[in-house]
C-alpha cells in the first residue's frame, strides 16, 4: 500500500519497509477487514495526499477509500505506522500549517452528491484538521460551495460534483485556502467550479468557512501557488484560460490575466522572494 525509503545518499536510495494491507489491519478476515482497490468484495483504502510536520518528525498519509490517516514514524530503525480514523473520505492533499502543529486534509466526503452523499444541500465536503503533536482529531468541518450558509441543491448544476481539492495556509496560519476543482460530469452539465474555499484556523480547534472567492471557471484539478513572499495566491482557471492573483492579506482577486490554453499548473518565482515552491533545507558548508 504504501513504502518507504531513504534517499539521504541520492545515489543509492534504498527501500526501508513496504507497508502491506495487513500493516493497517485489513488481514482478509471480514469484508470490513478486506482491502480491495476493486471496491467490490472489500475497501479501498486508495492513499493519496502526503505532508509531514516539522513540530512531530512525523509523516502523515490519507487512506481516502477508509477516511483514516495513516501517521509513520519514519524515525525509528523499522518504521511504524498508527491510524488515525476521520469521519470524510476521498480528496487529495495532506497540509502542513506554518510550524507544523497542525495539519489540515480537505475531504470530498460527506457531500450533497456522489461519494456516498450523505451531507447536506450544497456541502461538497469537510474539512479535517489534525492536532500532529497530540495526534488526534481537532475538528471537522463541513464545507459548502460559495457561501458558508449555502443550503441549495447543486444538483444538476456544473457544480455538482465541486471537490476541494489542495490546501494552501497564508504565512501567518490563521488563514487556509483551498481549490474547488470539479471532477466528472453529471449528466446535465459540464462540470465547472468558479471558487476558493477559505477558511479561518485562528483556533484550530474551532475552525470556520469564510465566504469563498469568485475566480475564473475551471474542470478537473485545480493546482495554486503561493508567491515566495506570501502576499499573493496565484490560480489557473482551465475552463477560461486564464490566471487568478488572489491578495492573501484581502482574501480578494486583484488581477485576472490571459494565459495557454486549459492551464493546469503555476508557480512563481521572483528575483526577491524566490520561488514559490518548497527547496527543501539549506546547508552551509563550514570553513
Amino acid at each position: 500500500v504504501i513504502s518507504v525509503y531513504d534517499y539521504g545518499n541520492p545515489s543509492d536510495i534504498r527501500l526501508v519497509k513496504k507497508f502491506a494491507a495487513a500493516d493497517f489491519g485489513y488481514d482478509g478476515s471480514t469484508a470490513l477487514k478486506t482491502c480491495d482497490e476493486a471496491g467490490k468484495s472489500g475497501l479501498m483504502l486508495s492513499p493519496h495526499g502526503t505532508g509531514s510536520s516539522a513540530a512531530s518528525g512525523r509523516v502523515y498519509h490519507f487512506l481516502t477509500g477508509t477516511g483514516q490517516l495513516a501517521i509513520f514514524d519514519i524515525d525509528t530503525e523499522t518504521p511504524t505506522v498508527k491510524l488515525l480514523q476521520t469521519s470524510g473520505t476521498g480528496g487529495a492533499s495532506v497540509k502542513d500549517m506554518p510550524g507544523g502543529r497542525f495539519m489540515v486534509v480537505p475531504q470530498r466526503g460527506p457531500r450533497e452528491l456522489h461519494q456516498k452523499a450523505d451531507g447536506a444541500p450544497c456541502q461538497i465536503g469537510q474539512l479535517a484538521v489534525i492536532d500532529a503533536v497530540t495526534e488526534q482529531i481537532a475538528a471537522q468541518l463541513p464545507v459548502f460551495y460559495g457561501e458558508p450558509t449555502c443550503r441549495s441543491s447543486l444538483a444538476g448544476t456544473p457544480q455538482e460534483r465541486a471537490a476541494l481539492q489542495y490546501a494552501m495556509p497564508s504565512p501567518d496560519g490563521r488563514t487556509v485556502f483551498v481549490q474547488v476543482g470539479a471532477l466528472y460530469a453529471p449528466p446535465s452539465a459540464a462540470p465547472s467550479s468558479s471558487m476558493v474555499a477559505v477558511f479561518d484556523l485562528s483556533d484550530p480547534y474551532r475552525p470556520a468557512q469564510l465566504p469563498s472567492i469568485p475566480i475564473g471557471a475551471g474542470d478537473g484539478t485545480r493546482d495554486h501557488a503561493i508567491s515566495g513572499d506570501g502576499k499573493l495566491l496565484i490560480v489557473p482557471n482551465s475552463l477560461d484560460n486564464s490566471v487568478s492573483v488572489i491578495d492573501v492579506a484581502k482574501r480578494d482577486v486583484v488581477g485576472t490575466f490571459a494565459t495557454v490554453a486549459k492551464p493546469h499548473r503555476v508557480v512563481t518565482f521572483g528575483e526577491q522572494t524566490g520561488p514559490s515552491k518548497p527547496v527543501g533545507p539549506a546547508t552551509l558548508a563550514a570553513k
